[in-house]
């Protein structure tokens, strides 16, 4: 009879245990990242940071997973099209490095199976936690665009200084830029190295019946060379400024609210950068760019010069196109 009780006994403290082993990863699971922003300098070197995963070893399940968003909100049951960049599980933490063109906002999270014996049984999820990267350029897009640098950007969300942006959108920097651009098909190259030039250069273009570009330049962007185009005129601004684009109706009307544009019409061969490379030593100034001229016209050709507009000036231009 003892030696019955003695087996019963031990038979329950068998399956308490393998009921504990079963259930031992069935507890809350927590990501802990430290670092919640990433600030990259340049494209040579990268970020990185870690997550740290509570309980320990709670990772270790075979069948564990990560899962995420980049540049998007995670929804349960529905998932994300993009993944968050080079995210791996290596044992108790999650491991995040991004480069300079992978500015955005990520959501990261790590799921857990809990087993039933030999069985699965349910998932345990983790919080989702949030890392915010930005470059250099500290570019927050205001208003959803079409298409960004790396897929869909979202409102709120930094946005890489390099890539090309298509559609509607606004952008804005930390310093107080504002880069602005509605129209049927617009797009621009947000920064983009010019050989002979000193600068980076701010790329927009406009096309379509109508369009309206605002740009407004801070401290730390300012340092761009911002080229905007449409079907009737190129205006180029460099820092401080502060330059308002309207095209509707054939017509092309830049104002100047702060600082010194210079405007010229786009049916001439001129090659800008060579100009400001050549003839302005990389720099571009009022003085240098009065320089401007360029020929147009059909049969009958003509020399034009570019017009400097400063603080409180406009100028139109008309379309000179086919169309």
């Amino acid at each position: 009879m003892r030696r019955w009780i003695l087996g019963l006994g031990s038979v329950c403290v068998a399956a308490g245990i393998v009921a504990v082993a079963s259930l031992a990863h069935d507890r809350p699971v927590r990501l802990t990242p430290a670092q919640t922003r990433l600030e990259l300098t340049n494209s040579m070197k990268p970020a990185s940071t870690v997550l740290r995963v509570e309980p320990p070893g709670a990772a270790a399940v075979d069948g564990s997973e990560l899962f995420g968003c980049s540049n998007a909100h995670y929804r349960p049951n529905v998932g994300c099209q993009s993944w968050p960049g080079n995210v791996s599980l290596e044992g108790d933490t999650v491991k995040v490095v991004q480069s300079v063109a992978e500015a955005g906002h990520y959501e990261i999270g790590v799921r857990v199976p809990t087993m039933n014996g030999r069985s699965f049984d349910h998932w345990n999820t983790s919080n989702i936690a949030v890392i915010t990267v930005v470059d250099p350029c500290r570019w927050i897009a205001r208003e959803t665009a079409e298409q960004g640098p790396v897929g869909a950007t979202l409102a709120g969300a930094p946005i890489p200084c390099s890539g090309d942006v298509r559609g509607r959108y606004e952008l804005r920097g930390e310093d107080g830029t504002l880069h602005a651009i509605n129209g049927r098909v617009s797009r621009s190259l947000l920064s983009q190295r010019v050989t002979g030039l000193a600068m980076p250069v701010l790329q927009l273009a406009a096309q379509g019946q109508a369009a309206t570009l605002r740009l407004r330049s801070g401290p730390r962007i300012g340092s761009l060379l911002t080229v905007a185009t449409t079907p009737a005129a190129i205006a180029v601004s460099w820092t401080p400024a502060d330059v308002s684009i309207t095209h509707a109706n054939r017509r092309t009307t830049v104002k100047v609210h702060r600082g010194v544009s210079a405007v010229y019409s786009p049916s001439g061969r001129f090659s800008l950068y060579r100009h400001i490379s050549g003839n302005c030593k990389g720099r571009p100034s009022a003085a240098c760019f009065k320089r401007i001229r360029y020929r147009v016209g059909g049969y009958y050709k003509r020399w034009e010069y570019a017009k400097v507009l400063r603080a409180g000036q406009s100028a139109s231009f008309n379309y000179r196109g086919s169309r």
